[in-house]
């Protein structure tokens, strides 16, 4: 796909101070030249179909490591082969251009591809896998005072006098600050002195994200997906707006924000750019058995079209496994307070995960075990907290793997109490069952029966009565 446009590497200038501040990476811009004059280099993809987000699951990783979409080149659709041909065509370009950026040291480095080849499945050698592209959202620094996001002018004196200060004074410096900025209330302009130390910055997700849906009250299948998938292609740019209606660009800041709207079944088609191309400044791979520095591209996504495909059966009222261990997601782990059950057909979407675990994240399998034991933890303390009015036999039937039965009156509520003070002190002592159990120390001795206690009662009267004699 010929556009016109020339891209150029910036050579790379190893006496610069900041380039010999760096630590491990040296980095330089990529321009595009047209006519003679400087562009903007920006790639637009065409609509691809996903079963399974892109966006890295919160399952495998913590809030800030998800910041990279994992898309995956499905030979099958005419957009993805675009998309690994562009992707390479700037790849070939900075090899052409190595000794143009690095000068005398072109012949230290390899550059890295950025469509990664799939890694050989040795338990299933004959299962297909798809090459995978990782592309980065883009993230920006976005300043608050008093939880309130700053405008562009306050943000740019906030910005500038912190590049300034921050060179030659310390950080005690800084917080004892106070900068002016400008303000609106009742619609006038007010300026305020602000203590730098009160001003919040926050990473936050700056990729513009469009969000669509199409309406479906069929099931879907791999059939529907494929059914959709082609009108779509097959239509305009006005005839998609005819049909689905106008984009909505809504409000996302942070992974989870994204998850309200890239899910299964979308449609996407995305803007991005080369941002910059990094290099080590040490020998840290090998290539043909010869010791190399690496080079690469860093693309960045700017923009997400969506148009995500409803599923009927995606959320529905299922109170019954509401403690079913083996169904809880990493969302579930996060907040044991809200039970997260799975539709019948999401057990392919643990597959797609475990996938997505090996080639992404290089844990070993013991980690996978933590998790796990972790998830098995966060369900033990809701049941704790839910069934605490239960005796102990009944938190044992609750940790079976099996549906729930219909709730049981707990003794608790069948015994009769005498005195307030002999209340507080049987809760007490149902409380520190429960909290033995979290510890899995040696449980208690269990809590005399009622007949005990009558017949304790009796052998007390006697010796009062006795000692009246």
């Amino acid at each position: 796909m010929s556009t016109g446009i020339e891209i150029e590497y910036e050579p790379i200038d190893f006496d610069d101070p900041k380039q010999l501040a760096a630590k491990f990476q040296v980095i330089t811009k990529c321009k595009g030249k047209k006519n003679g004059k400087t562009v903007y280099l920006r790639e637009e993809t065409g609509w691809m179909s996903e079963k399974y987000p892109s966006f890295m699951s919160s399952k495998w990783f913590e809030e800030e490591q998800r910041k990279s979409l994992k898309i995956e080149i499905d030979p099958s659709q005419k957009a993805c082969i675009e998309l690994e041909s562009r992707v390479n065509y700037y790849v070939s370009e900075l090899k052409e251009q190595l000794p143009q950026v690095f000068g005398n040291f072109s012949k230290l480095y390899a550059v890295i591809a950025n469509i990664k080849e799939p890694e050989a499945d040795e338990e299933n050698p004959d299962k297909i896998r798809s090459k995978k592209f990782s592309l980065e959202l883009d993230f920006n620094y976005n300043y608050y005072y008093e939880d309130i996001q700053l405008d562009k002018n306050n943000s740019d004196i906030v910005r500038k006098t912190y590049l300034e200060m921050s060179k030659n004074k310390d950080s005690n410096y800084l917080n004892n600050l106070s900068i002016v900025l400008s303000f609106t209330e009742d619609g006038k302009e007010v300026k305020k002195n602000v203590k730098f130390s009160d001003i919040e910055s926050r990473n936050e997700i700056s990729t513009k994200i469009h969000y669509r849906k199409i309406k479906n009250t069929d099931k879907i299948t791999d059939e529907l997906r494929t059914q959709h998938y082609k009108k779509i292609t097959s239509l305009t740019e006005e005839q998609i707006i005819a049909e689905f209606g106008e984009p909505q660009l809504v409000d996302v800041k942070s992974p989870t924000d994204l998850d309200k709207y890239y899910k299964r079944n979308c449609y996407i088609r995305l803007i991005y750019t080369p941002r910059k191309v990094w290099a080590t400044k040490n020998k840290d791979t090998k290539i043909d058995g010869k010791l190399m520095r690496r080079c690469g591209i860093k693309f960045i996504c700017k923009e997400i079209d969506i148009l995500h495909l409803e599923d009927p059966y995606d959320s529905y009222d299922a109170t019954v496994k509401n403690k079913y261990v083996y169904g809880f997601t990493g969302s579930a782990l996060k907040s044991a307070e809200s039970v997260i059950t799975q539709s019948d057909d999401e057990d392919d979407d643990d597959e797609k995960d475990d996938d997505d675990e090996k080639d992404d994240d290089e844990d070993d399998d013991d980690e996978d075990d933590k998790e796990d034991t972790v998830q098995s933890k966060a369900s033990s303390k809701k049941s704790v907290k839910v069934d605490s009015v239960e005796d102990k036999d009944d938190d044992d039937e609750d940790d079976e793997s099996e549906p729930e039965p219909e709730p049981v009156k707990s003794k608790k509520s069948t015994k009769t109490v005498e005195t307030k003070k002999a209340n507080i002190k049987i809760e007490k002592d149902e409380d520190e069952d429960d909290d033995d159990d979290d510890d899995d120390e040696p449980e208690p001795e269990p809590v005399k029966s009622k007949k005990s206690i009558k017949v304790e009662k009796v052998v007390e009267t006697k010796k009062q009565t006795k000692k009246t004699k």
